[in-house]
């Protein structure tokens, strides 16, 4: 039976403030400009994230788009933190993520160490949500140290109750309450009073969690009428799950039912989708235990279809495991062996990652161990024959160096021929690249200007047109012209300078348009083949052309690796199975047979399109 744990939130609170004062900024940021109008925008993203998310998205991407006129890094930092909690609240936790690993990555370059510090907590909480553990506990405990470098004790408390909550998370709960009580100590001093409610919320659990339910409830009850003071709905559904969890471990099933239901209606009130699901499955829990089997298939289903939505891993396990036991009471034992099977599908998920670290460390132990036994009978067997296996051996060792000698003159031989040979091929490549430049290049700019100068003069508005057409097919075939030099121009390319050329073609392409453009690129020092870096470039064009003209989409994003394209949007979608196979779509696969690689296409009607092109 899981409880419900509540971090000090991005490291700062969602206070409730009163419809009057998000009237207010929606009245006034129509009338504003630049800073102030984008500041305008993402308090109102921030303030309605909990209660309307949708409506929180729609104010964070405006303010982003005034943000990036600014040129200003760190004030778009701060956007990209606080339109987050809108995708963290709805349930979009890659969002929120990617949201977050762009605000770092800024803050890293400006060397703004606090809020270095404030994203990474961003970060762990996203990671914690999704169940990866080791990556949360790394986060905060980075984010710790930022922390204390800068001597920001009051956020330094924060981050220790979300330690403790991954300590919770991992069944150590001795060493969850002394950071939970480390929290309360130091918040209280700086007159933190959401974040001492916090702790003391979260210190309630490992209370109940230790078998000090009198200490637990007491702390529970005390807490209610602080936090409706605040008006902090979230916290006090928090509140009643634990009293919820409490009391149906004490055997007081009809009182954790009202306590669970009161949990259900609050978390229901603001949104938060983590908490709705998680109740909804202790709910379903507590009617199994009165085997009122409806009631029990209702909310389980109902906590299952969100953890799915959210990808909370843990909510998952925690329903399948429900419905688990839910078919087995019903005697219905092959869908309780399905509903057991994905349980232990989601365990082995969650847990595959450390189980392979302790298993590889296990595996090196056993073999090191296994060649020092090998070595030492090795030794032992041979001791009588020591003069006759150093003689072999200085014979064998000259043998060899006389080898690899000669070896090493023929690679050697070899090396220079093939050095040669590719300083032909890079002269050959330069020329070619200077005489496309140089010649075709200003022949293609040359016409282009002459069409605009026949153009201006002309009076004729048909010929005016056709000339205007003509044109744009001229500069076009420059750029094209441009991007093939750049590809053939070098002997390799990186992945960065790839990301830079897409980057630059999206910006090109949709500049000016309602679409949200993220180009986002890891392993940024990989080399690649220049013919590989023009065929991924070209997909890229293809799918950024289509996403343009046809998916009538919001938002767009390009994820380059080292092995991986990835090109999602949000667009209206196709069925692949009855569209129409267009000559993009085939000259895209025609590209990744030419380098072998593979290409997936994944799209439905109004859920967007997700391109995957994998290489070597």
């Amino acid at each position: 039976m899981r409880s419900f744990v509540l971090f000090l939130t991005f490291l700062t609170s969602l206070s409730v403030w009163s419809q009057p004062e998000i009237d207010a900024l929606k009245k006034a940021y129509p009338k504003q400009k630049g800073k102030e109008k984008a500041q305008s925008l993402v308090d109102l993203s921030f303030y309605l994230a909990a209660s309307k998310p949708e409506e929180a998205k729609k104010y964070g991407r405006m303010a982003e788009k005034e943000a990036k006129m600014l040129n200003d890094s760190a004030f778009l930092a701060t956007i990209w933190n606080d339109w987050s909690f809108a995708y963290f609240y709805s349930g979009d936790l890659d969002s929120s993520l990617l949201l977050n690993q762009q605000a770092l990555e800024y803050r890293t370059k400006l060397h703004d160490t606090i809020g270095m510090g404030k994203s990474l907590n961003k970060i762990a909480n996203t990671y914690y949500e999704k169940g990866l553990h080791d990556k949360c506990l790394e986060a905060n405990l980075l984010s710790l140290d930022y922390f204390k470098k800068t001597g920001q004790e009051q956020l330094i408390g924060q981050v220790y109750t979300n330690i403790a909550n991954v300590y919770e998370r991992i069944n150590r709960y001795e060493e969850a309450l002394k950071f939970h009580l480390q929290a309360i100590e130091l918040l209280t001093k700086y007159g933190n009073q959401v974040g001492v409610i916090t702790s003391k919320i979260n210190a309630a659990n490992c209370y109940r969690k230790l078998g000090d339910a009198t200490t637990s409830r007491n702390m529970y009850l005390e807490l209610i009428p602080e936090i409706e003071a605040i008006k902090h709905t979230e916290y006090l559904a928090g509140v009643y799950q634990g009293l919820g969890v409490l009391e149906r471990e004490q055997g007081n099933l009809e009182k954790g039912i009202e306590y669970y239901k009161k949990s259900l209606e609050k978390y229901e009130e603001v949104g938060v989708k983590s908490g709705i699901s998680l109740v909804a499955v202790n709910l379903g829990m507590s009617y199994l235990d009165k085997k009122n089997f409806p009631e029990a298939e209702q909310y389980l289903k109902k906590g299952l279809d969100i953890a799915l939505e959210m990808e909370s891993n843990y909510n998952i396990r925690h329903a399948y495991k429900g419905l688990f036991r839910l078919e087995t009471l019903k005697g219905n034992n092959e869908k309780a062996d399905e509903y057991f099977e994905l349980y232990v599908a989601q365990m082995d998920s969650i847990y595959n990652q450390q189980s392979n670290k302790a298993i590889s460390e296990m595996k090196v132990k056993f073999d090191t161990e296994k060649k020092e036994l090998a070595l030492q009978e090795e030794i032992i067997k041979n001791k009588n024959k020591t003069l006759l296996l150093l003689v072999l051996i200085g014979a064998i060792v000259i043998l060899i160096i006389i080898i690899v000698l000669i070896i090493q003159r023929r690679k050697l031989d070899r090396q220079q021929s093939t050095i040669t040979s590719l300083q032909n091929l890079e002269a050959e490549r330069n020329r070619i690249a200077r005489d496309l430049h140089d010649n075709l290049g200003a022949e293609l700019t040359m016409i282009s200007s002459k069409l605009d100068m026949k153009a201006f003069r002309t009076t004729n508005e048909t010929d005016k047109k056709d000339l205007e057409d003509i044109r744009s097919i001229s500069s076009n075939a420059n750029f094209v012209l441009r991007e093939t030099i750049w590809s053939i121009h070098k002997q390799e390319l990186t992945i960065d300078e790839l990301y830079r050329k897409a980057e630059e073609y999206a910006n090109r392409i949709l500049g000016g348009r309602e679409i949200r453009v993220a180009v986002v690129a890891t392993d940024k020092n990989t080399v690649l083949s220049p013919a590989l870096a023009l065929h991924l470039f070209r997909i890229i064009q293809e799918t950024i052309n289509n996403a343009s003209k046809y998916a009538n989409c919001t938002e767009l994003r390009v994820l380059i690796s080292a092995s991986k394209l990835e090109i999602t949007d949000n667009g209206k979608g196709f069925d692949p199975e009855t569209a129409k196979r267009g000559y993009g779509l085939q000259n895209m696969e025609q590209r990744v047979k030419e380098f072998n690689g593979t290409i997936s296409i994944e799209s439905k009607e109004g859920k967007g399109t997700r391109v995957v092109v994998e290489f070597g």
